[in-house]
């Protein structure tokens, strides 16, 4: 395991921290998933895993204002950096391969309309990239998802040469569950001692500090 500067001492209060509750418990009547922050909207969007909707939760008042329904099983969710797309995959494990439990949602939140694409493999996770494509894990390979068009694109990039970089433990769970190395950046909301659940190549302070370190050959 690996440091990168800016993450000191924790294990001092590591365990105090643990004994208490932090925030304020939403009721949300299912098991939430992931969790995707629309700044601009002011709203949180919530995957309801077993409830198969998901949650928008004003952030003024902490109220969930309505419920999108969606298809079987909402696993991670993610908003495209223009605020157009809200991208939810649904984890179908317990179906034979190309079920349409395994799928990908893509939410237009102008215009409020909604369509769900059938994967081959349980999605493990999804993210954006600064072009509004979308990368999405899945047990088997990484797909790029266009939104706009619906063009699904599998990578061809090997397992043991993809790193995945996440500041929350649902990220840390879904590298190991894809089988990828994994970089915890400290810039969200989880502490850093979080991520010593999860295999993990190094724990850093911020994106710069992962640059850094790559320039100096420690990963």
């Amino acid at each position: 395991m690996r440091w990168i500067r800016g993450v000191g001492l924790w294990a001092a209060w590591a365990a105090a921290a643990w004994a208490g509750v932090f925030g304020t418990a939403v009721a949300i009547g299912g098991h939430a998933s992931d969790i995707a922050l629309d700044e601009a909207r002011g709203v949180l969007y919530i995957a309801n895993f077993n409830a198969n909707r998901i949650e928008v939760m004003g952030l003024g008042d902490l109220s969930i204002r309505r419920s999108i329904n969606v298809a079987a099983q909402p696993g991670a969710l993610a908003v495209s950096p223009d605020g157009q797309f809200l991208v939810a995959t649904h984890f179908g494990n317990f179906q034979s391969p190309n079920s349409p439990s395994n799928a990908l949602t893509v939410i237009d939140l102008g215009a409020g309309t909604k369509q769900t694409y059938a994967l081959g493999s349980p999605p493990l996770g999804v993210a954006f990239g600064i072009d509004n494509r979308a990368l999405v894990a899945t047990s088997t390979d990484f797909l790029l998802f266009d939104p706009v068009s619906g063009a699904l694109e599998t990578l061809g990039t090997p397992r043991d040469q993809a790193l995945y970089v996440g500041d929350s433990t649902v990220d840390a769970g879904t590298a190991q569950r894809a089988g990828v190395d994994f970089i915890a950046v400290a810039t969200g909301a989880t502490p850093p001692y979080a991520f010593l659940a999860f295999p993990h190549k190094m724990v850093a302070a911020s994106l710069s500090a992962i640059l850094e370190a790559d320039a100096e050959g420690l990963i």
